[in-house]
């Protein structure tokens, strides 16, 4: 059975094999660098090591949060990361959006991963994300600039890491990324959370996507590492 790979994109992607019976699937894996770092606005990042698997560490503070400081512009204030999808990306000729981060442990301190797409400005209602407390494993997702809607949770992944998975729709009437689905996995119980939420990103502009990754906290925390970190998506097209 023949894959179409998805259009205008200006890259090119790998054929990864499908585990359990899934059949292929296509995703490209994601490098980071010290410029995929889009912003540190507290200084909270102590040390790094980026490539294939990347490793972050934190000091002690507060380092922000995807909902930013009490409004009127809710700006994310935490440490982001970003990778580009496509320049310019199809809404018309793609139907979902897929991300996954995987990472082998965290503080134990109650942080919170964020992982999603935007459209390259870090603003209220121009992107979306799943996200996961490391700690407590609650499972959400959101528009960038608000808090996260939690549903079920996952166990800590703290010491023996886990997942998140993110997926999205295309809306190609309105050109913008929507709607959420988000599991995550611990290597403890319980293993799965699982977070449904028909968000829709208003504020969203222009034909770039872009995939981030961001790390933030409600309040003072005291610092750690979080090892392991990589990153991979694929976008799947319309079947036409």
């Amino acid at each position: 059975m023949a894959y179409e790979q998805p259009k205008d994109f200006g890259y090119a992607q790998t054929t990864a094999p499908g585990g359990g019976g899934g059949g292929g699937s296509l995703w490209t894996d994601v490098t980071l660098s010290g410029g995929s770092l889009v912003q540190d606005p507290a200084g909270i990042i102590s040390g790094s090591s980026y490539g294939a698997t990347s490793s972050v560490t934190f000091g002690v503070g507060d380092p922000g949060n995807i909902r930013g400081p009490t409004g009127p512009s809710y700006v994310p204030d935490c440490p982001v990361w970003e990778w580009p999808v496509a320049a310019p990306f199809s809404f018309t000729d793609n139907a979902q959006v897929l991300v996954q981060l995987k990472i082998t442990g965290t503080p134990n301190d109650a942080y919170l991963l964020y992982l999603g797409v935007y459209d390259g400005t870090l603003s209220i209602d121009q992107g979306l994300y799943g996200s996961i407390g490391v700690t407590t494993g609650a499972t959400g997702v959101e528009r960038i600039g608000r808090t996260p809607a939690n549903g079920n949770a996952a166990a800590s992944i703290v010491a023996n890491g886990g997942s998140v998975n993110f997926a999205c729709n295309v809306d190609a009437d309105f050109s913008r990324c929507r709607d959420v689905l988000v599991r995550t996995d611990s290597a403890t119980g319980p293993a799965y959370g699982q977070q449904v939420g028909a968000k829709n990103p208003t504020a969203w502009t222009g034909t770039t996507l872009k995939g981030f990754l961001a790390i933030g906290a409600t309040a003072s925390k005291g610092g750690g590492t979080f090892p392991g970190i990589q990153l991979r998506y694929a976008v799947i097209p319309t079947y036409a």
